[in-house]
């Protein structure tokens, strides 16, 4: 099926009543919640001490099992299993960041199609990391564009 905007399909807060101008405060340091993917990766370890910088809310997915590769500042790990929690831990961020070598890129639209179709009730600054390894991955797609006049060597 369709997803209609504010739709309460995956569990996303129904924002018709609750979002009038100047209701929800700006996220101001210490209190914006910032979600990580992959909290274990090497990257995500260094994005998280940076931004600890900026808040102490940090939350994100786990890669592996071990306890020990999570960053001592992430609050909170979610579980992948739990979808609906996800998409809505997700939406309620005010950063997220995806390192696009370590993510599961079917897991990253499923959650940038929900927030595409929900209405966030804040400012939202999606990071996408990615390295020339990430491109060198991407399928190539060449499209046959012909000239409008070819270039005259006479000019």
């Amino acid at each position: 099926g369709t997803m209609r905007s504010g739709s309460s399909h995956f569990g996303l807060r129904d924002s018709s009543s609750e979002q009038r101008q100047g209701q929800v405060p700006p996220a101001t340091a210490g209190t914006m919640r910032i979600f990580v993917n992959n909290v274990d990766g090497f990257l995500a370890g260094a994005i998280c001490a940076d931004l600890m910088k900026l808040s102490h809310s940090i939350m994100g997915t786990q890669k592996g099992s071990s306890q020990d590769l999570i960053p001592p500042m992430v609050r909170k790990i979610i579980p992948r299993i739990e979808v609906r929690k996800l998409l809505k831990t997700v939406a309620s961020c005010d950063v997220v960041v995806y390192d696009l070598h370590d993510a599961d890129l079917e897991e990253m639209e499923l959650v940038l199609r929900t927030l595409h179709s929900s209405e966030l009730t804040q400012e939202m600054v999606l990071i996408l990391v990615s390295s020339i390894g990430v491109w060198a991955r991407t399928q190539r797609e060449f499209e046959y564009v012909p000239d409008a006049a070819p270039p005259s060597e006479h000019e």
